[in-house]
């Protein structure tokens, strides 16, 4: 898989289909969900507080793929390409 360039935090804009906290409260209730990204990877999600750093006791959604994580999304983060971190979130937003 070719890898992508890396990019600022909140680089980008991506269109999503829910607001954060609808995306975040749907995430709560259907827990079990499999999502797929436009290149057809499966994959989950979870919703809950984060526990420590920088956004300890924000809201976050994390991103899984065979229950490993690949990448998480803070409010503030929502409707870019990248999140905080520079990881790329917009092949898993836009598919909540």
């Amino acid at each position: 898989m070719p890898s992508r360039p890396t990019m600022p935090p909140h680089s980008g804009t991506v269109t999503n289909r829910k607001t954060f906290v609808t995306a975040y409260r749907m995430i709560q209730e259907h827990s079990e969900n499999i999502y797929t990204t436009t290149f057809g990877t499966r994959f989950t999600a979870e919703a809950r507080p984060t526990q420590k750093g920088h956004h300890k006791g924000q809201k976050v959604i994390i991103f899984k793929q065979d229950g490993q994580e690949m990448a998480r999304a803070y409010e503030c983060c929502w409707g870019h390409k990248t999140n905080c971190n520079r990881t790329y979130i917009d092949s898993y937003s836009p598919n909540i």
